[in-house]
């Protein structure tokens, strides 16, 4: 795409299981920033900065341009462009976004896992720049390593409306009854994810490349990468 690219890869040794606390979007994020930091002092950064994350990955890219955050992370501040594919997305976005940065998020029409009308509920919620597109197809329908069907992936999103809030706090609650947990400073995150992984977790997720598709999104992602 005539861009130059890192891949950040920091799962191993950290990732155990799927929604383990071991391996989390905020140790995702904060490689993201460690990257920035690495490139900023050996290169440079250009006036397009765009930080990409598929699934859960794509909330920690979602994460980088929350505003408290850029406090504590200066380079923040240059990040122009947040690509979310399979984007996981809250539900409720009350933290403020930097103003800086445009946020884009790829969904499929089928994924149950990601359904993409939660990422219209973030966007509806949020003071941010967030443009939502959604293709035919489901979970990971823009990549040929998935072949189509129902896999036994975990979910949650689906189950459970995640919230962040102002002060960084999180809270999830259960879609079906209203039951939530909130994340308060200081407190035990293992106590919030077990919480998580008993109420909200669910398997079966609808995936598989469809190609007209992963085209129209690579397509329209150079389009949004120009604006």
């Amino acid at each position: 795409m005539g861009y130059a690219s890192v891949v950040v890869y920091g799962a191993k040794p950290r990732f155990s299981s799927k929604f383990s606390t071991a391996y989390t979007s905020y140790m995702q994020a904060r490689d993201a920033i460690a990257a920035l930091n690495l490139l900023e002092k050996k290169y440079g950064l250009g006036d397009l900065v765009a930080i990409t994350g598929s699934s859960q990955g794509s909330l920690a890219a979602l994460r980088t341009s929350m505003l408290p955050y850029a406090g504590t992370f200066p380079n923040l501040s240059k990040v122009s462009h947040v690509i979310m594919i399979n984007a996981a997305c809250p539900d409720s976005l009350e933290v403020p976004l930097s103003q800086n940065a445009k946020i884009i998020t790829f969904n499929g029409r089928s994924d149950n896992a990601l359904p993409p009308e939660i990422c219209s509920n973030m966007k509806a919620s949020s003071n941010g720049d967030i443009t939502n597109v959604v293709y035919d197809g489901g979970h990971h329908f823009e990549s040929p390593f998935f072949t189509k069907g129902i896999s036994d992936g975990k979910h949650l999103l689906a189950n459970c409306a995640i919230a962040v809030h102002e002060n960084l706090e999180e809270s999830a609650m259960i879609r079906s009854t209203g039951e939530t947990k909130r994340l308060i400073k200081g407190e035990s995150h293992q106590e919030f994810s077990n919480w998580i992984i008993e109420n909200c977790l669910g398997s079966g997720t609808v995936e598989g490349y469809e190609e007209t598709s992963a085209k129209q999104m690579w397509a329209d992602l150079k389009v949004f990468l120009r604006q």
